[in-house]
C-alpha cells in the first residue's frame, strides 16, 4: 500500500485507461457493486427511511432498515446513477448490517472524513474494510459528492435512533 501525504494508506494497483487514477482493483470494486448491489430490495415498514438526491447529476439512493435488538438487522437499497453512487450504497448496505445505529454513524463519519481528503488511520483503514478502495474516487473532486450520497441519507436516517440513545 502507499500512502498519500494525509497519511490514509491507498491500496496500490495500476491505473487503467478510462478510469484515470483509479486502480484496476477500485474499477473492479466498482464495477461489481454498480452491476450487481447488494441488498437491492424494499423493506416492507421499515424503522428507517432515508432518501437523498443530486439535483445536479440525478443521482439518487434510498437506505431502508429494520433496527430489531438495537442493530440494523436488514437493509434494503434502492438507487439510481452513477457506477460510484451505486457501488458506495451497495457496500454501504453490506457493511452496516448488524450494525447499531452509533456504530453504522461512526462508521458514516469515518468514510466521510476519508473522502474529504482528512487523514484516517490503520484503524479506520481496517474499519472501513473494503470501503476503503473508493479513496481513489478523491482523485475526481466532483464525484466525491456521488460516493457521499448514499452515507447523507444513511446520516439523515439514523438521526432518529442518534438521539435516543
Amino acid at each position: 500500500m502507499s500512502q498519500p501525504l494525509d497519511e490514509t494508506p491507498v491500496p496500490d494497483s495500476p491505473a487503467s485507461i478510462g478510469w484515470g487514477a483509479i486502480g484496476d482493483a477500485q474499477q473492479k470494486l466498482i464495477l461489481d457493486h454498480s452491476r450487481n448491489p447488494r441488498n437491492s430490495k424494499s423493506l416492507d415498514n421499515p424503522d428507517l427511511n432515508a432518501t437523498e438526491v443530486n439535483p445536479f447529476c440525478g443521482d439518487e439512493t434510498t437506505i431502508q432498515a429494520h433496527i430489531k435488538d438495537g442493530v440494523l438487522a436488514e437493509v434494503g437499497i434502492h438507487g439510481e446513477g452513477c457506477s460510484i453512487c451505486q457501488a458506495s450504497l451497495s457496500m454501504l448496505s453490506e457493511a452496516i448490517q448488524h450494525m447499531s445505529p452509533a456504530e453504522a454513524s461512526t462508521l458514516s463519519a469515518t468514510f466521510q472524513r476519508m473522502m474529504q481528503g482528512q487523514p484516517i488511520d490503520a484503524e479506520d483503514t481496517a474499519r472501513l474494510g473494503d470501503l476503503a478502495g473508493l479513496i481513489s474516487v478523491r482523485n475526481y473532486p466532483i464525484r466525491v459528492k456521488c460516493a457521499l450520497l448514499a452515507w447523507v441519507a444513511l446520516d439523515q436516517g439514523l438521526q432518529p435512533f442518534l438521539a435516543s440513545s
